[in-house]
């Protein structure tokens, strides 16, 4: 019997953990996604496009599909890594002039599960501007994994330890609890003995590594709803090519 899988995109940002993105699209693939990866103009600066490709089996998309060309799908969980000042804030604003904005625009309506991996540094994440953008987008039910339960802050121009340790499994995580896909694959393949009587097993989240779940999704919504009462919109009223 094929092995179920979901699909899984990924939409990188300009920022310096950006040049490790394979790292995520690997770990992302070992827990049994479908890896499409999606790139800011700035981004494709940080890797090299072709080596992801060979990764995902799929094109990095940075523009938009030209009439009758192949379209990315939609996925079941996004991941925003690394995530910028400039694109969280652009995105909580609605403004959609590049290829991920408008997927992020429009796939947040859609009500797919969203995970983000900031990179900024203390300085900008002080602004009164990036503060209401994370507001808003945890609103909308955005999971945005910052500071003590994600990535840390940096210094202005101190960011190096940040981005040799980039939590990219914190993002798998958290996407594994939104969507129950990802962590139980993962376990069941490679330690099989710690799934045995129990369909669901632990999670970073679930054992309290993360923090709380209310400090970072949609206010008044139940961990389990938020999971599974996602809004159904038909997949074929996505308007993105």
């Amino acid at each position: 019997m094929a092995r179920k899988t979901r699909v899984l995109s990924v939409i990188a940002c300009g920022a310096g953990p950006a040049a490790a993105i394979g790292t995520l699209v690997k770990q992302a693939i070992d827990r049994g996604w479908t890896v499409q990866v999606i790139a800011t103009p700035s981004a494709l600066e940080f890797f090299d496009a072709a080596e992801i490709e060979a990764q995902t089996g799929t094109p990095v998309r940075s523009h938009y599909s030209k009439p009758g060309a192949p379209r990315s799908r939609i996925p079941d969980a996004i991941i925003v890594a690394p995530a910028t000042f400039n694109t969280i804030n652009q995105w909580a604003l609605g403004i959609a002039d590049t290829y991920a904005l408008g997927v992020l625009a429009e796939q947040t309506g859609l009500g797919i599960p969203i995970v983000v991996l900031p990179f900024v540094s203390d300085a900008l994440a002080s602004r009164p501007q990036f503060q209401r953008s994370v507001k808003a987008l945890r609103a909308e039910g955005v999971s945005i994994l910052l500071g003590q339960d994600g990535v840390p802050l940096h210094p202005a121009h101190g960011e190096t330890d940040v981005m040799e340790h980039f939590p990219w499994q914190l993002a798998l995580d958290e996407a594994s609890e939104m969507t129950g896909f990802g962590a139980l694959f993962k376990n069941q393949i490679l330690y099989p003995e710690r799934t045995r009587g129990s369909p669901h097993p632990p999670t970073a989240l679930t054992a309290g590594k993360l923090g709380c779940r209310e400090c970072r999704c949609r206010p008044g919504i139940a961990q389990a709803d938020f999971r599974h009462d996602r809004r159904a919109v038909p997949r074929s009223t996505a308007l993105l090519p």
